[in-house]
């Protein structure tokens, strides 16, 4: 359902493949663990995928996928707090015929490159990390090893 509003909003052709994927999947909240786990891991491992690539490493059948997990966390950076209404001036853009870098860039005053970078560094932010241990993303971690019988 959040996929064809999305569609709705901004016209059946008006968005890249990894908007609709990642707002859809944000918005129906299933499988948060998994995908707050291969963020987790593709940050420590240094292999997130540029946005560019996304809409390739989602073709068919990779839905649970790093790509697909990181699509659903940068529409939510996009579209949280202040960014609500920017990422509702997008899909009102994309609408009128905008073209989506010409779009992205009236609804956040920045093109699409200078996003990525904050939306990275907003991954890399300590706080990310006790996220994800916290929804079992990396098990272990924060624990008291003595209380499991390990010394």
């Amino acid at each position: 359902m959040a996929y064809l509003a999305l569609v709705e909003a901004a016209g059946a052709d008006g968005l890249l493949r990894w908007v609709r994927t990642g707002y859809a999947r944000r918005v129906a909240t299933h499988g948060e663990p998994g995908r707050s786990r291969a963020l987790w891991w593709a940050s420590v491992e240094e292999r997130v995928i540029p946005l560019v690539d996304h809409d390739y490493y989602l073709r068919e059948g990779a839905l649970d996928s790093v790509a697909a997990a990181e699509s659903v966390d940068f529409v939510r950076f996009l579209s949280e707090g202040d960014g609500a209404e920017a990422f509702a001036h997008l899909m009102r853009r994309r609408r009128a015929g905008d073209d989506f870098d010409a779009a992205m860039a009236q609804a956040y005053q920045s093109d699409l490159g200078q996003l990525e970078q904050a939306w990275r560094l907003d991954l890399a932010r300590p706080s990310r990390a006790r996220l994800a241990a916290q929804s079992g993303g990396c098990r272990g971690i924060g624990r008291n090893r003595g209380s499991q019988g390990v010394a």
